[in-house]
């Protein structure tokens, strides 16, 4: 998870001499004061293959407060004018294991039936709303916090809503190394939180932001758009929309992704690709939760979720001016990171069975099998295509097979001849290319050299890809073009 930078300076939110400051500089015992009676509020952990007990959920739909964190997530269902203190430990009343959290870190209390009031009592690591650190807000539902850097969503969920274990998810979840992930999927479904989904290219993104939407349980459509699809003067008009005569070509009045979502979900593929000024726009709706058509001047309420995907560290380009901070905060309020089919081999038999079925049922063919040696290739190649190159190369086997089984040659040229972590056609600068076809020891060697060249490059410009191809003297496509073939990747915060 993308924790929030620790920033300093006044609050937008309160001010130094609200009841909310005075309350932070309580001491601990003030804060256990106020905890919550065992009848009103109940705290319900979510374990693998759990569900929340039936007492502890209402008949009636009632205001939540679910804590997103990746290990310990909490689902707590919130009284009229109770507090209820989030923190590390005791005396807090909903405790969350993470080393950002104070030991009580942020008091919530409901006001009414649609306002929570957030406190912060004096944490280290601060309360963060929208990028912004705060003392004290309001907070209405589907909005969202960071204490430190857990994320914190209140919603009004109905007690039939299923919090339990999720369904397998085909084409990306056989794995332990999803197991995690999807375990964490209903609660986050569950929510109206932004997601970004970030992994490479392949790694089934688009597959997760569905199945998302699916168990939301929201009316609408999912929309997909591919940010980087869109030619630069139309991104806007494609997002929101445009009246008649609004610019050339604009023969009649159309509707933009966010209105034929309505009810439903928004998937932002390739979100790093957007422009700047169509970023700031893409801002303005988000906290405004209404669109403006291209030549109009009337707002348009919109209610959708937002989903988003990216192979970018949008983190860095934070950094580097080149994407929003403001957005990347507002996007990410909770961040999945998909792991590359490299970090899943006890996915690729089952995969690779899967979608070879799928080829020999289009092409009339009958090839059910794999020789071993032909899955021990399978599985010992890079795949830097991850499940996308999988299921090509499952379809051109398909084809090409000529009994019941796929045989080692029967397979791409890419992935026969190539070894672990090359699979990709050679630029002209694959270290040890010219070496004889007996070295593959020697090649291997090499390459793990550059590896190490290139990570320590990384590391020493903080993963900045165009001052580490600057300090390495490569082409920035030429650096990341290596880091792909190479299976370089930052490593999950």
């Amino acid at each position: 998870m993308l924790d929030p930078p620790v920033r300093t300076g006044a609050s937008t939110d309160s001010t130094s001499g609200s009841p909310g400051r005075r309350a932070a500089r309580g001491s601990v015992a003030e804060v256990a004061r106020t905890r919550v009676p065992e009848l009103t509020t109940r705290t319900v952990p979510l374990a693998p293959g759990e569900r929340a007990p039936i007492d502890a959920q209402p008949s009636e739909p009632r205001v939540a407060l679910i804590v997103l964190h990746e290990t310990d997530p909490k689902l707590v269902f919130l009284a009229p004018g109770s507090p209820v203190v989030v923190g590390r430990k005791a005396p807090a009343d909903v405790t969350v294991a993470d080393s950002s959290l104070s030991r009580a870190h942020a008091r919530f209390v409901l006001d009414g039936d649609a306002t929570v009031r957030v406190e912060d009592l004096g944490s280290t690591n601060g309360t963060w709303r929208g990028g912004a650190r705060i003392r004290a807000a309001d907070l209405a539902i589907g909005e969202g916090v960071h204490l430190g850097g857990v994320p914190v969503q209140i919603e009004r969920l109905a007690g039939s809503r299923s919090l339990g274990q999720p369904e397998r998810l085909d084409g990306v979840i056989t794995g332990t190394a999803m197991r995690e992930l999807m375990e964490r999927l209903p609660w986050i479904a569950a929510s109206t939180a932004s997601v970004l989904l970030h992994g490479e290219t392949g790694t089934g993104k688009e597959v997760l932001a569905r199945r998302i939407h699916e168990s939301s349980g929201r009316g609408g459509a999912m929309v997909r758009v591919n940010c980087g699809a869109i030619p630069a003067q139309l991104v806007e008009a494609t997002l929101f929309g445009h009246e008649r005569g609004a610019f050339t070509g604009a023969a009649q009045q159309r509707k933009g992704v966010f209105e034929d979502a309505a009810g439903g979900t928004v998937f932002l593929d390739e979100i790093g690709e957007l422009p700047l000024p169509a970023q700031a726009a893409l801002l303005r709706v988000l906290d405004a939760k209404a669109v403006t058509r291209v030549g109009a001047t009337r707002e348009i309420p919109v209610d959708v979720r937002v989903v988003s995907a990216t192979h970018r560290d949008l983190e860095a380009m934070a950094g580097e001016g080149t994407f929003r901070e403001d957005l990347f905060y507002r996007l990410a309020t909770v961040v999945l990171r998909i792991p590359p089919l490299r970090a899943r081999r006890d996915e690729i038999e089952p995969l690779a069975l899967r979608f070879l079925a799928d080829a020999a049922a289009a092409n009339g063919r009958r090839v059910r099998a794999i020789a071993p040696d032909a899955l021990a290739r399978l599985e010992s190649h890079g795949w830097p295509g991850n499940i996308r190159e999988l299921k090509n190369a499952m379809e051109h086997a398909a084809v090409l097979a000529r009994g019941e089984r796929v045989e080692l040659h029967d397979l791409p040229e890419r992935v026969r001849e190539n070894g672990p972590g090359k699979s990709l056609p050679d630029d002209g600068n694959t270290p040890g290319k010219d070496l004889p076809d007996a070295a593959p020891a020697v090649r291997g060697r090499v390459g793990a050299f550059e590896a190490r060249l290139i990570r320590e490059a990384l590391e020493a410009e903080g993963w900045s890809r165009s001052k580490a191809a600057k300090r390495l003297g490569l082409p920035v496509r030429t650096l990341s073009y290596r880091m792909k073939v190479l299976g370089i990747a930052r490593d999950a915060e």
